[in-house]
C-alpha cells in the first residue's frame, strides 16, 4: 500500500468516535443506580461530554516504532476482508476509515501492511502449510471464529498472552472482555477480538423492527423496557401475539404472503435465541477448564420457550437458500412491510437500504427478569484474531495494539456512521440500542467451538420440532465430553 498523508475523518465521525469509545470506557467503571447496570439510559450528550479526559490520547499515548519498512502480512478470509482491507479512498465513510488507519500505521510505524485472501474453505490449510512450513509468510490471520476453533489443537497458534504488548493492554475497552475470557482454555488465550475488526458488533444479532407497523398498531416502542431492564421474553411474547394475520384469506399462514409478528432466517435468531437467553453448553471450572453443563434444567426451559416462540407462535425460520440476503425470504417480507420484528445480525442492514420504511434497531430480550444483563451473542462469520507460531511477537503485537487503538477512534466510529446512515433518525435511542449491542458482544464457548457438533442446538431442536433435551444429551454428551476432554488435554500439554 502506498503511503499517502492521513486524511482527518469528517466531524461527524469525530463525534461519533467521542461517543462510542467513551460508553465503551465507561464498562469497566461503576454505572448509575437509576438506571440498569449497563447504564443504559445515557444520552448521546452525557456520553459524549464524558468522553474527552478518557480516550482522546490512547492513540498517540502509545509507543511508536521505526521497523524500517518491514512487511507486516495478514490472512484474511477473503468475503469477510473489510474490516482489514481497504485498496483506495472511494468516498465511503466506512471504507475510507480502514483506507486512512491503515495509511496512519504504516507512516507512524515505517511499515509496508499487506493483506493476503483466501476463500473460507482454503483458509485453514493455508494457514497450517505456512506455519508446519516455517515459512513465516503471515504475521497474523483474522479468521472465521468456528472454522479458527476448528484448529485448536493442530498446534499452529500461539498464545497471545506470550506477546506483552498485546496481553499488558487486553483488559482495555478496545479488545472485546467476552473474547479474552470465554475463549481460553486454561488461561491461554489463542482467540482475541475487538475494534481492530468491526465483525464482532456487525456479525452481532438484534431485533430489527418496522417502525412503520409498529406506529399503524398504535405499538409503543420498547426502548424503555430495554433502558430500565424490564425488556425479556414474555414483554417480546406479549409484544407480537396479535401480530399475525392472514392477509389474503386463504386459511394458511404463508411468509410470502402473509403478515408476521417475527421472522428470521435459519442459523439466525433460531440458534442465537438459546445463547442470547443465557443458555450454555458448557461452562467454565476454577482453572478455566470447559466443563459440560447442558443438560441442565434452565437450558430445558430455555429450549421451551424457543418452542413457544417459534412453534406454537407461528413464527416463520426460512430456510438458508443464498448468501444473497436481499433475496432472503424473511428478509423481503420485512422489507414489504409484512413483518414486524426481524431477526438478523446488524451486517444485514445494508440489505434494507432500499426499504421505504423506516425501521430501527432492539438487542435481544432477557430471558426473564433474573438475567442480570442483557446477552448478544456474536455470530461464528465473524473473525477472531490468531497468533502463527512462527511470528515474531513483538512485532505482531505492536501493530495489532496500534491498529486497535487506532480503529476505536475512527474505524468503528466510521462504521456507526454508515449504519446510521440507513433508514432510521439518527436519535439517541438508536445510539444506545446499538451501544448496548456493543457492551454486550459475547463470544459464547460452546458456540463458537461447535463442541460435539452441540454448537447449534436450538436450530437442531427447533428444525425437529422438539423440546427434548434430555434425551438430546443422552445421544450426544459422550460425543461432547470427549471434544472438551480433547481441548483440556491439548491446553494441559501446553502447561
Amino acid at each position: 500500500m502506498r503511503k499517502t498523508k492521513y486524511k482527518i475523518l469528517l466531524s461527524i465521525v469525530l463525534f461519533l468516535c467521542m461517543l462510542i469509545v467513551s460508553y465503551s470506557c465507561s464498562n469497566n467503571t461503576s454505572q448509575n443506580s437509576n438506571n440498569t447496570e449497563n447504564n443504559n439510559g445515557r444520552n448521546a450528550a452525557d456520553i459524549s461530554e464524558s468522553n474527552t479526559a478518557t480516550t482522546e490520547n490512547i492513540y498517540d499515548q502509545f509507543a511508536k516504532t521505526d521497523y524500517g519498512g518491514k512487511d507486516f502480512t495478514m490472512l484474511l478470509v477473503d468475503y469477510l476482508s473489510e474490516e482489514h482491507d481497504a485498496e483506495t479512498l472511494t468516498g465511503d465513510v466506512f471504507n475510507d476509515a480502514v483506507y486512512n488507519r491503515n495509511q496512519k500505521i504504516e507512516a507512524d510505524y515505517n511499515i509496508n501492511m499487506n493483506f493476503v485472501t483466501k476463500p473460507l474453505g482454503d483458509i485453514n490449510n493455508e494457514f497450517t502449510k505456512s506455519v508446519m512450513a516455517g515459512d513465516g509468510a503471515y504475521d497474523v490471520a483474522a479468521i472465521h471464529a468456528v472454522d479458527a476453533t476448528s484448529m485448536f489443537t493442530n498446534g499452529v497458534y500461539a498464545d497471545w498472552n506470550n506477546v506483552p504488548t498485546i496481553k499488558e493492554n487486553l483488559t482495555q475497552p478496545w479488545w472485546n472482555q467476552s473474547a479474552v475470557k470465554d475463549l481460553s482454555i486454561g488461561n491461554k488465550t489463542f482467540f482475541i477480538a475487538g475494534d481492530i475488526g468491526y465483525l464482532y458488533i456487525a456479525q452481532n444479532h438484534a431485533f430489527i423492527f418496522n417502525k412503520k407497523l409498529f406506529g399503524d398498531a398504535g405499538m409503543e416502542i420498547p426502548y424503555n423496557m430495554v433502558e430500565n431492564g424490564t425488556w425479556t421474553f414474555d414483554a417480546f411474547q406479549n409484544l407480537i401475539k396479535s401480530c399475525n394475520r392472514d392477509l389474503n384469506g386463504d386459511g394458511k399462514m404463508d411468509i410470502n404472503n402473509d403478515m408476521f409478528g417475527f421472522a428470521t432466517m435459519t442459523y439466525f435468531a433460531d440458534t442465537m435465541y438459546f445463547y442470547n437467553f443465557g443458555g450454555k453448553i458448557v461452562d467454565k471450572d476454577a482453572n478455566d477448564y470447559p466443563v459440560l453443563v447442558l443438560n441442565s434444567e434452565k437450558n430445558a426451559n430455555i429450549i421451551n420457550a424457543g418452542y413457544q416462540w417459534f412453534i406454537t407462535g407461528n413464527c416463520p425460520i426460512t430456510p438458508y437458500l443464498t448468501d444473497d440476503y436481499t433475496q432472503e425470504t424473511a428478509h423481503i417480507a420485512f422489507k414489504n412491510d409484512r413483518v414486524y420484528i426481524l431477526g438478523t445480525n446488524l451486517k444485514n442492514l445494508r440489505v434494507l437500504r432500499d426499504m421505504n420504511s423506516e425501521y430501527g434497531i432492539l438487542p435481544y430480550p432477557k430471558f426473564d427478569s433474573t438475567q442480570p444483563d442483557y446477552i448478544s451473542c456474536v455470530e461464528g462469520a465473524a473473525t477472531v484474531l490468531v497468533l502463527p507460531k512462527t511470528a515474531d511477537f513483538d512485532f505482531t503485537g505492536t501493530i495489532c495494539e496500534a491498529l486497535a487503538r487506532e480503529s476505536s477512534l475512527t474505524v468503528i466510529p466510521a462504521y456507526y456512521e454508515t449504519t446510521l446512515q440507513q433508514k432510521f433518525a439518527r436519535d439517541e435511542e438508536t445510539i444506545n440500542m446499538l451501544n448496548i449491542i456493543r457492551k454486550t458482544a459475547t463470544f459464547d464457548m460452546g458456540y463458537i467451538y461447535n463442541i460435539g457438533g452441540a454448537g447449534f442446538i436450538g436450530q437442531t431442536l427447533l428444525a425437529a420440532k422438539s423440546t427434548d433435551l434430555a434425551s438430546y444429551c443422552d445421544k450426544h454428551d459422550n460425543a461432547i465430553q470427549a471434544a472438551i476432554d480433547k481441548l483440556v488435554a491439548y491446553s494441559q500439554k501446553l502447561s
